[in-house]
């Protein structure tokens, strides 16, 4: 499941935003998250939390809520 993560989103999508979406849509850990990169926890922490700031900006929001909901549809 950790590589179908990122392999439904495009190339041009940001790791930062990509780590974000896969924790907040997709529930992954960030310890796992930070393996997949090679990189520390803290990094990846430091990346999900400017990412969430930065849904203060309506587009931002917007563009982030349609990458969710394309790529991260509910299940039923």
């Amino acid at each position: 499941m950790e590589n179908q993560v990122f392999e439904t989103l495009p190339d041009w999508v940001p790791d930062s935003v990509q780590h974000y979406l896969a924790h907040t849509e997709a529930g992954q850990p960030i310890r796992d998250l930070a393996r997949r990169a090679h990189c520390h926890a803290s990094t990846v922490l430091r990346q999900i939390r400017k990412v969430e700031t930065r849904r203060d900006d309506p587009l931002i929001d917007a563009a982030l809520a349609m990458l969710a909901a394309f790529h991260f549809p509910v299940p039923r």
